[in-house]
């Protein structure tokens, strides 16, 4: 193609490609510069009106937030191999051996066979779960659960020499960590100084046994970091949990009568249904007037604030219970005591700083 052919194509593509959009600029003007002035992103329009961008993420926020969250997760995971790989170089190169000898000094020389014991446990513990064992005696598949357990060994074995690597080890994680303002309506149980330098919020739901596991783990925190943790529990009963509501309910009406968190303790504590007559136990056991509270039960009076609850985890992304926040860093599901310490342990030195 001669080069005065390719010009012409250029600029008649160019041309083509310009059409729209200097159409719509001709279409809208007027809404377009209305839109500015009012501070909004014009993302498109139809049937004559715009549509901002505004509106496009208050329909994708749950969305967005769990994309955002899961971005983070992952560049994390990959700094924090990235520093591990960098401490097992040092000490590779502090003993004058490769990376791939330090492996095999550390780990793969250290596993050792397991015991006879060991092997008709582990094929006594899984034999009746596992596919790969059923209808099989011990003999058939003994040496897949020896390579089973040395895996295991192995894994030990590698998350401990990491540990010994971290010990005082200079590490410093400046990635920008993914915060949301979390807004707190009024009337929300709270426990801790309102000035802490930790606030952890909790979207929870009383039917929920993920909640329910996690609920020792936040008593930990709150043992042991005392006034450096204000701690806000935010009601979010999850519509395919039947008693959740009704528990909600009955809590705040507990609230009403100034034994909220002793109500609360009781719900997660102490087994039972949930039933109307459950609930009603639950508020003589923790010494409230059956009337009063009988009227609040009643009552539609926490609807509008449990509704601003919901709606304020749908705007954050929550999904699922529980989500935590820790000065706004959302992690979501039951996680182990050390994970959450790990957080605000790093909050807490970021405070500092």
């Amino acid at each position: 193609m001669n080069s005065g052919r390719k010009l012409f194509l250029a600029v008649l593509l160019g041309v083509v490609a310009a059409l729209p959009v200097c159409a719509t600029k001709d279409e809208k003007p007027d809404a377009d510069a209305k839109d500015a002035a009012a501070g909004k992103q014009v993302v498109g329009y139809v049937a004559g009106e715009a549509i901002t961008k505004a509106e496009l993420e208050d329909l994708i926020r749950p969305q967005l937030a769990a994309l955002q969250q899961q971005e983070y997760e992952l560049r994390r995971s990959a700094l924090e191999q990235l520093m591990i790989r960098k401490l097992a170089e040092n000490e590779a190169a502090k003993r004058g051996i490769t990376l791939d000898q330090l492996g095999k000094t550390e780990i793969q020389d250290k596993v050792t066979d397991p015991t006879d014991d060991q092997i008709a446990a582990y094929f006594q513990a899984n034999k009746d779960r596992e596919a790969t064992f059923r209808n099989k005696t011990l003999d058939d598949v003994k040496p897949l659960v020896v390579q089973r357990l040395k895996s295991q060994q192995a894994m030990q074995l590698q998350q401990s020499f990491i540990a010994s690597l971290k010990q005082g080890a200079d590490m410093k994680i400046l990635l920008d960590v993914p915060r949301k303002k979390v807004a707190i309506p009024a009337g929300t149980p709270t426990r801790g100084k309102d000035d802490a330098p930790i606030t952890l919020v909790e979207f929870a739901d009383f039917q929920c046994g993920y909640c329910k596991r996690a609920h020792p783990v936040v008593e930990q925190i709150l043992s042991e970091y005392g006034d450096k943790v204000r701690y806000v529990y935010m009601d979010y009963p999850l519509n395919f949990h039947e008693r959740a509501m009704p528990a909600t309910k009955a809590a705040l009406c507990a609230g009403e009568q100034g034994k909220y968190w002793e109500y609360h303790e009781n719900l997660w504590n102490n087994p039972g249904s949930l039933d109307d007559n459950d609930l009603e136990a639950r508020a003589k056991a923790v010494g409230l007037d059956k009337e009063k509270f009988d009227a609040c039960y009643a009552s539609d009076r926490f609807k509008d604030y449990i509704d601003r609850s919901l709606a304020e985890g749908s705007n954050l992304g929550v999904t699922g219970t529980p989500t935590f926040f820790i000065n706004g860093r959302m992690m979501v599901g039951a996680k182990p005591y050390d994970e959450i310490k790990s957080v605000i342990v790093e909050e807490l030195a970021r405070g500092k700083g």
